[in-house]
């Protein structure tokens, strides 16, 4: 897995904890899983630092990482409507 310049500390530590729970809970192949993983760290970090070079701090820029299997309300994502 690959790091961006620029991105470390708090943000760091949640990717971090996050791409460890997407890793153990992928029931794919390890290669594809490495893969996965690896492709989730390079949008993690670039999404931080983009937004640490516009000024946001390290924990503003992050992604809202979301627990797999944590309820989406709050999220940002729209709601259905029935």
């Amino acid at each position: 897995m690959s790091a961006v310049s620029g991105v470390s500390g708090v943000a760091s530590d949640l990717i971090a904890g996050y791409l460890e729970e997407l890793h153990a809970g992928l029931r794919v192949p390890v290669a594809e899983a490495e893969l996965i993983a690896a492709e989730a760290e390079d949008h993690l970090r670039e999404t931080t630092a983009a937004g640490m070079a516009i000024g946001m701090t390290e924990l503003e820029a992050q992604p809202r990482l979301r627990p797999r299997g944590a309820p989406r309300a709050g999220t940002g994502y729209p709601r259905r409507r029935r």
